[in-house]
């Protein structure tokens, strides 16, 4: 009986250790805070894989720590843009926001401002897809998330920004 008792703190704590190990709050933190007025990103660079003519750039963030924590792409469109945010908890629990925003007006016309945007947000904890246990999955949202990974764990030019983060590519099964 005593080791029965011994078991089940041991239990919770794990369990809770587990939980803690999936917290989002750090990188939702990080999404939520708009760039200072005059903030630079540490490190700025092209895509190299064009979605528009208008181009598109990536921006890295670095912690306090020196690793990045916020890899960012944007796509420039003559009626939007789309941006990739991704957001670093620890290694291998991380948050992807992909955005589109849409414009009043093709870009370069007078009140070409954005007046819409969406976003869908995917949580990867342990490099696998966040997803309530007690919700049906939706293979929509699985689709979404794959492409919106992708567009960061295939991308060369970012590869090196990847690793210093101490991410790895999502598992799917």
């Amino acid at each position: 009986m005593k080791h029965a008792l011994l078991l089940v703190p041991a239990l919770l704590f794990a369990n809770a250790a587990a939980a803690a190990e999936c917290d989002f709050i750090r990188a939702e933190t990080i999404l939520a805070q708009p760039m200072e007025e005059g903030t630079a990103p540490d490190q700025e660079f092209e895509v190299l894989e064009q979605q528009s003519a208008e181009g598109g750039f990536w921006s890295v963030m670095n912690g306090t720590d020196g690793k990045p924590q916020l890899i960012s792409r944007k796509d420039m469109g003559e009626t939007g843009r789309s941006e990739l945010d991704l957001a670093v908890e620890q290694g291998g629990t991380y948050v992807i926001r992909q955005r589109t925003v849409h414009y009043a007006g093709p870009i370069g016309t007078q009140g070409s401002l954005g007046i819409r945007e969406e976003a869908s947000y995917f949580r990867f904890c342990d490099r696998r897809l966040h997803w309530p246990p007690d919700i049906p999955r939706d293979e929509t949202y699985d689709k979404a998330a794959r492409a919106a990974a992708a567009q960061f764990f295939s991308a060369p030019e970012v590869a090196k920004t990847l690793i210093a983060a101490g991410l790895k590519p999502p598992l799917w099964k």
